[in-house]
Parts: C-alpha cells; structure tokens; sequence
C-alpha cells in the first residue's frame, strides 16, 4: 500500500487519542473520558475518515474498534504498518474473538478490551501508550542524529572508527 498523503497544515504537537469506533455512545463516552482526564483527543466513525485527517508524524495512540463496517480495526492497523506509521493501538471489542486479538497483539496492539470496559483501566492505559509513544520517538530522533552525525564524517573518519570499534 502507499503511504498517506500529507494533510493540510502542521501535525499537532501536542499528543492526541484517535478514538475510532463507528458506535456513537461509545466515541461519545471515550472523548468526555479523555477531556475528564486532561488528554487531548479526536473521534472518528470509520478508518477512512481517521485516515483522511491523520497527520503523518502525529504523536498519540489509537484507541480502535476491532469491528467496523468497511475497513476494520486489523485493516487499519496493517495500513498503517505498512505505510510506516508506528503508534500505540489498544483494540477495542463488544464481542471476545480470542484469534483476531491475538492477530491484534502480534501485530504490535497494546491491549485488547472487551466492551463494557473499566473506565479507570482505559484511561491507564491510554496514558501508558502516550508515553511509549514518547518514549519511541524520542529514540527515533536519537537515532537519526546520530545517522546525521555518522554522514558528516570523511572517508578517512569513517576508517578510523572501523578500526577504533573492531
């Protein structure tokens, strides 16, 4: 699959939750939960309107309904996978399907929850994917300083720390 086309204007910088869940109650319920809690959030009824509006390099999470009507919650999550988008994903579920939550956390989700869930158990968790995220990008962008740092070096420079790690 392509990558996602940017969308117009910067990406936030502050971290969002990307409350996608095609019940209305339930993306209702999730954003009053985030703002109770102070965390920033937007809500979508499907993947393509999430996906419409996503600012690539955006910090966050997806909170994520297994179940929706054209692209599902798995959809979504290899999409992004694949176009090299990496943020944390907790699935959520009205009905327990033990092989696509396994699907969910081999392809790298958080948590699997079932519907009803604990209030206090999804904020927690939402704030334990806000700070990998962080945790993540923050490694990201170490890395590639260092790339930038390994790419100013002259050949001759580049000898020499060959031979000072061998």
């Amino acid at each position: 699959m392509s990558s996602l086309p940017p969308a117009p204007g910067p990406a936030p910088q502050e971290p969002t939750v990307y409350l996608i869940d095609d019940d209305e109650s339930i993306r209702e319920l999730l954003t009053w939960l985030m703002k109770r809690n102070a965390i920033r959030s937007e809500a979508f009824s499907n993947a393509r309107s999430f996906l419409k509006a996503y600012r690539p390099g955006s910090a966050g999470c997806l909170v994520l309904d297994l179940y929706m009507p054209g692209m599902s919650g798995l959809d979504l999550q290899q999409y992004l996978k694949e176009a090299g988008i990496e943020m944390p994903v907790i699935f959520l579920s009205g009905r327990a399907d033990v092989p696509k939550a396994v699907a969910a956390v081999k392809s790298g989700a958080i948590d699997f929850i079932e519907k009803p869930f604990d209030y206090r158990q999804i904020v927690e968790l939402v704030r334990e994917c806000l700070r990998r995220d962080a945790a993540a990008r923050a490694g990201r962008e170490e890395a590639k300083l260092r790339a930038e740092r390994l790419a100013t070096l002259t050949q001759r420079e580049r000898e020499v720390l060959e031979r000072v790690i061998a």
